[in-house]
């Protein structure tokens, strides 16, 4: 039955899509411009999706590692992720790990930032459990969750906001401030405004030259910039195993591939 797959030998045959082909196919076609991501920003390429297990994995894992959230669907990911690629290799950083928290990587059902989802407790134990010190919109809702997905438990508010995509940061889990308190979240892309700290939304029709068009977007593009030169310069203190420092390939699929401020607070 593998005959029609097959070079001869009996073999089935199998595509294999880089990472790089994924980010590439699918942001170009979601935003309907083929210059979101070209075939210039195919060697070494430093994005790699994760999954949900996969994320949690490397937020218990030992080292620092540079994590983006964000998908296709979203145009703020779109807006930046060429660029977010280009100031990584420009600092040595050869991973940036991207999780798309539409688990299916396209449908608002399956988000798990959805108050509807019954497995938007997985989002609840990353705000609660991991990003403790995270910065980020004060206009940001909480997420309305069942405790562990169960639907006979009366739902609750998680105890921090809910975060923005794409939503950079470096994450290191035992990083303390100097008086002892927890701050995993080393160095986080945001800003701040009149009315207090917010998450980048930029949007690919003023970022696309790779300057900005406006105030907003030139400091969200320097910041970026700024963003990985320190991550840069902290990258040589990591320890031998972190996975940002070993290359992986993508999964033989044609679909998915497996492998995903500036400021510190």
């Amino acid at each position: 039955m593998f005959d029609a797959v097959s070079g001869g030998d009996k073999t089935a045959e199998v595509d294999v899509r880089s990472q790089f082909d994924y980010f590439r196919t699918t942001h170009n076609a979601k935003g309907s411009d083929s210059k979101i991501i070209e075939e210039a920003d195919r060697e070494g390429w430093t994005l790699e999706v994760i999954t949900y297990p996969q994320l949690i994995n490397l937020l218990e894992s030992n080292g620092s590692h540079t994590i983006v959230t964000g998908g296709a669907w979203c145009p703020n990911a779109r807006a930046v992720f060429r660029f977010l690629n280009q100031e990584a290799k420009d600092n040595g950083v050869k991973k940036v790990y991207v999780f798309d928290p539409r688990l299916d990587g396209a449908s608002n059902n399956f988000s798990i930032t959805n108050d509807s989802n019954r497995f938007n407790f997985l989002d609840a134990r990353l705000v609660d459990g991991y990003f403790k010190n995270a910065v980020n919109d004060i206009t940001n809702p909480k997420l309305d969750h069942w405790p562990d997905g169960d639907i006979t438990k009366d739902k609750v508010l998680t105890q921090n906001r809910k975060f923005l995509n794409p939503y950079l940061f470096q994450y290191q889990k035992d990083a303390k401030t100097a008086g002892g308190v927890a701050k995993p979240l080393t160095q986080q892309w945001v800003y701040e405004d009149s009315t207090g700290p917010k998450e980048y939304q930029l949007v690919w029709a003023r970022t696309k030259d790779g300057i900005g068009t406006d105030a907003l977007t030139q400091q969200g593009l320097r910041d970026l910039k700024s963003f990985f030169v320190r991550v840069g310069e902290e990258r040589p203190t990591l320890v031998v195993d972190d996975p940002g420092n070993v290359p992986r390939q993508g999964r033989a699929s044609s679909s998915r591939p497996t492998a995903a401020v500036t400021r510190t607070t």
